[in-house]
């Protein structure tokens, strides 16, 4: 089997040694990690683009739990809709590009999603 990594918040106290560690852990730019931690900061999550085999993701949930990250697998195929519920909770997510200039972003989070499915098809 195999999974995606999905942060969804951050709680600590060094933010630069953070965004060191997560920058080589994802093998990431230090400027692309900041701008994950910006947007984890206001709620948004964030997913890692590669697909990673269950054990590297057990350790990478380890080490981000450990650096303060709340974290969860998600089944490498559940960008499928005939899995679970058949809501991709991911679909409002941003792609973490470096933007030049920033909007407020919107905050729809799961629930909010699944509420909208469900009312839109009671009407």
């Amino acid at each position: 089997m195999s999974c995606k990594i999905s942060v969804s918040g951050w709680q600590g106290e060094d933010r630069t040694v953070v965004i060191e560690k997560i920058s080589k852990i994802f093998r990431m730019t230090p400027e692309k990690a900041t701008a994950i931690m910006k947007k984890l900061d206001t709620g948004i999550p964030w997913q890692f683009d590669r697909i990673v085999s269950d054990q590297q993701g057990k350790d990478a949930k380890a080490l981000l739990v450990s650096l303060g990250f709340r974290v969860a697998l998600v089944p490498g195929n559940a960008n499928s809709k005939g899995m679970g519920l058949g809501v991709n909770p991911y679909t409002e997510q941003e792609d973490f590009e470096e933007d030049e200039e920033e909007e407020e972003p919107q905050k729809i989070g799961f629930l909010a999603s699944l509420k909208d499915k469900f009312t839109k098809k009671a009407e």
